[in-house]
């Protein structure tokens, strides 16, 4: 076992964390809050605010073992973020050691291959469906008959606990869930006998046999195509149109995606079934339709900011700032298009530039507590907390049960040094959200 001695900045950071561990809500307030507590340390903060962002809370609370976790937080820093090997070592350390866990792991270190298996390291590039796949290939017998509970349990212990949502549903070559349009593109690997009670057949199966759109909470059963010994066709467009007809209600995302049928050309319908995706979390799908909108008719600011905040989901701020610019070259003087400007300009830290947005959405609707928070979070990430501290208290001001503004509004007296009327708005924010204070 590798033993562990702090340096100072691992202490210092270990203390930051225990007093105002309650203050670090996202990677931006975590680089923020360190930027101010540990100067000089720039790059230190950065790289400890990503390993926040790539989620070791959400790892450790799901129990996954903490190899895996040094090992997925490590290909994270390096591989996509660009952190040296030493530098991501160190925030590793610095934050198992901050919430008091045995600090004797080193991901590229090869006495821990033993603990590490390379199957285990090969499923942390793959995308969940391949991870799902791979396992099953190895852990399952083709024709025979498994439980959703003896999937699931397989399934954590092979890949010691790192393999993401388990819905074997998803995976089925006779039944889904949703009315994908690329269903035969997806991942076929099983075959539903049973609610619960699963067929491993695995991929390229020549599989014969209808697939049914399944929805046990509304009680419907519809089939949307066949398989061909193991080629999948459609239903012909009459008959698609007809399944989607009766499947679900007005107003929903199949009545959305019945309009865009009868009207493809159609920009307003493309939006709205690009926002019935986007509802769901979908967002690939979503682009793809917001794109389409915008395609037809690029002269509306909205199809752009409804693309953009799809752009904006899917983290690609370069290519979401595009649209929202868009959007106020359009439409100067609509406040939220400003607002929605803003705040992508803070998500690339560009501050002083989403100050300009935000106010001019504040000069443009004065009376909306949201657009003074993002002018109040912009000089807050200058340091110009006595700017902050008037636009949260506007914000307080117009929604003074918004728990959050009290609390950011907190934050910026903490920063001013009045650590009375600091404590009483995180008291005001504790009492709207219903949490006590220690």
């Amino acid at each position: 076992m590798i033993t562990f001695v702090a340096d100072d900045t691992q202490d210092q950071f270990k203390e930051v964390w225990t007093k105002y561990f309650r203050s670090m809500k996202d990677r931006k307030s975590v680089y923020a809050l360190l930027l101010d507590m540990l100067p000089g340390m720039k790059k230190e903060s950065r790289v400890l605010s990503y390993v926040f962002e790539l989620g070791i809370y959400d790892l450790l609370d799901a129990g996954t073992d903490r190899n895996l976790i040094s090992h997925r937080i490590f290909l994270g820093l390096t591989d996509d973020h660009g952190f040296d090997s030493k530098l991501s070592h160190w925030a590793i350390d610095t934050w198992f050691y901050a919430l008091n866990l045995p600090v004797n792991i080193r991901p590229d270190d090869s006495k821990n291959s033993e603990r590490i298996s390379k199957r285990q390291m090969q499923t942390m590039r793959m995308t969940l469906p391949q991870r799902f796949a791979l396992a099953a290939s190895e852990l399952f017998e083709v024709g025979e008959y498994y439980r959703m509970r003896n999937i699931k349990d397989a399934m954590l212990n092979w890949t010691g606990g790192y393999i993401g949502t388990i819905m074997p549903t998803a995976y089925c070559y006779n039944i889904t869930n949703n009315l994908n349009v690329n269903y035969e593109s997806l991942i076929h690997i099983f075959e539903n006998v049973e609610w619960g009670l699963y067929r491993y057949l695995g991929e390229g199966y020549p599989y014969n046999g209808a697939v049914t759109y399944w929805s046990k909470q509304k009680g419907i059963k519809k089939v949307i195509g066949y398989w061909n010994d193991g080629v999948f066709s459609v239903h012909d467009h009459s008959q698609a149109q007809s399944e989607v007809d009766s499947v679900e209600p007005d107003d929903t995302l199949a009545e959305k995606l019945k309009a865009v049928l009868e009207d493809p050309e159609n920009a307003h319908y493309r939006d709205r079934l690009g926002d019935a995706f986007y509802g769901l979390g979908r967002y690939d799908e979503a682009l793809i339709e917001h794109q389409k909108a915008v395609d037809i008719d690029p002269e509306a600011a909205y199809y752009h900011y409804s693309l953009g905040w799809t752009l904006y989901m899917l983290s690609r701020y370069d290519e979401a700032l595009i649209e929202h610019q868009k959007t106020v070259d359009i439409e100067p003087e609509a406040a939220h298009y400003h607002s929605g400007l803003g705040l992508n300009l803070y998500m690339l830290d560009r501050y002083d530039e989403a100050l300009i947005e935000y106010q001019k959405a504040v000069d443009i609707e004065p009376e909306v507590a949201y657009y003074h928070s993002g002018l109040g979070l912009n000089f807050y990430m200058l340091d110009r907390y006595d700017e902050a501290l008037i636009e949260y208290q506007k914000a307080v001001d117009i929604e003074p049960e918004n728990a959050g503004y009290h609390s950011s509004l907190g934050e910026v007296l903490q920063k001013l040094g009045r650590d009375d009327e600091a404590w009483a708005e995180h008291l005001k924010a504790d009492s709207i959200s219903g949490t006590t204070r220690q």
